[in-house]
């Protein structure tokens, strides 16, 4: 008997999109469409703030200069100070600190846009005694346009309801813990390549019939190709990735009639995924999934049909995203296996947690 493989695994591959898909990173040098902008972050905190500055935050324009080596891409932003500072001085990301000219009370900086998500410090002195700083990050979209890899790892802790009927009754429900890693390249802001997989590294067994039926658990690979269907703005955009996935189950002992699952099953996939940014600059994402599942034999019954989602539950300001994940997932399956009916059937609901390295 072949042994049927849980398609609950590709849960996990689901935290890479997670990662990834929040990811904005990749691509080669492209043009930049003219209404793309980036935007000023602050804390709202008082205390975290330099008296008497305002911002000017309506969207930042973004300049991209080319030669013959590489393209820079800028913004410039702009201030005011309603209270007198004697010095003024600003610091990006880790260089250095460098004095910040201000006429009339107002300022403007050329700020070359060298990540997604660029730091700059502010301090000024009131007096030898008074110093105040400020912290804001520019957020641009130029994250999909400065890096060609992304590279995530996950972990998802799942509850599996397995049933199988070959010759016998099987009947699994267990807890599973799946680490997951991915890495995803961007060939440009409208397509990226995917790759990940996914192995369980414990099973608990809740309730099993018969109950001397040992526990199973999962591996698998999962590539994919994304394709930015539609671009509503920088914080919505809607993706479809098809792909293709090979999933496997390892049941100990020997295979007999007190065994089941299947080794490797295999098959195409397909991805409709939104990706979003919220007004706190956190990110998110939702998708639907519909997968074929095939042994080398097709058939519209044998599929996998799921939906999830992702919510960034870190601080947006920091270079390292930490995402809580969610996904649910129903896999059928049927086969004709030495003039026996073979079939599995499979509920699994998954929560995890993922980030980017």
């Amino acid at each position: 008997m072949s042994r049927p493989i849980l398609p609950a695994v590709l849960i996990s591959l689901l935290i890479s999109p997670l990662l990834t898909p929040l990811r904005a990173t990749a691509s080669e040098v492209v043009s930049i469409d003219p209404v793309d902008t980036a935007e000023i972050y602050h804390s709202d905190d008082p205390d975290k703030r330099i008296p008497g500055l305002i911002w000017d935050e309506a969207p930042l324009v973004i300049d991209r200069e080319v030669s013959e080596d590489r393209t820079q891409y800028e913004t410039e932003i702009r201030g005011r100070f309603t209270e007198a500072y004697r010095a003024v001085h600003y610091r990006i990301e880790t260089g250095d600190r460098i004095e910040l000219p201000v006429v009339n009370s107002e300022f403007k900086l050329r700020v070359p846009l060298t990540s997604s998500k660029l730091r700059i410090q502010f301090y000024v002195d009131r007096d030898e005694r008074t110093r105040y700083t400020e912290v804001i990050y520019i957020r641009s979209h130029l994250g999909e346009l400065s890096h060609r890899w992304s590279f995530d790892v996950g972990l998802s802790y799942s509850t599996i309801n397995y049933r199988e009927t070959y010759v016998s009754t099987f009947e699994l429900t267990e807890l599973g813990i799946t680490p997951q890693a991915g890495v995803t390249f961007r060939l440009s802001p409208k397509f990226e390549l995917n790759l990940n997989g996914y192995f369980t590294v414990a099973s608990i067994a809740m309730d099993k019939s018969p109950a001397d039926i040992e526990n199973s658990r999962f591996y698998g690979i999962n590539g994919r190709v994304g394709y930015r269907l539609f671009k509503f703005s920088n914080e919505a955009r809607i993706y479809l990735m098809p792909g293709w996935y090979l999933w496997g189950q390892m049941v100990p002992g020997e295979l007999s009639n007190r065994s089941y699952g299947v080794s490797t099953l295999s098959g195409p996939q397909a991805f409709l995924m939104g990706r979003f940014t919220t007004r706190s600059n956190h990110q998110w994402y939702a998708y639907l999934k519909a997968a074929m599942i095939q042994d080398g034999h097709w058939s519209g019954g044998n599929h996998e049909l799921s939906l999830g989602g992702g919510y960034q539950i870190s601080d947006p300001f920091q270079s390292r995203r930490w995402m809580l994940t969610f996904d649910l997932s129903r896999a059928n399956y049927s086969a004709n296996r030495d003039d026996e009916e073979m079939h599995f059937e499979m509920l699994t609901a998954s929560i995890g947690i993922g980030t980017n390295l």
